[in-house]
């Protein structure tokens, strides 16, 4: 469970929502808006190839070889699509 703060514009919108009946509550829809936005973050970074090649290299580390350090508040994934990595 994560906590957090509306708007009350937010939650009229949310509300209306429900009443319209495409979500069957509140909490439904939340976790619906939520999902959806997550996946399109995602997206957005994996449709770069050379994030999505980075990040493959990444995964696929076993070792053997100085450890890749990054000394940025920055993800790797951020810093690939701005062509940093």
């Amino acid at each position: 469970m994560v906590p957090i703060r509306l708007s009350r514009e937010q939650v009229r919108k949310i509300n209306l929502l429900v009443k319209l009946g495409i979500y069957s509550n509140r909490s439904e829809a939340i976790k619906s808006m939520v999902e959806h936005s997550i996946d399109l973050e995602i997206q957005r970074y994996l449709a770069n190839p050379r994030v999505e090649q980075t990040l493959k290299v990444l995964l696929t580390y076993k070792g053997g070889q100085d450890p890749i350090k990054l000394t940025t508040k920055k993800a790797a994934a951020e810093l690939v699509a701005e062509g940093r990595l």
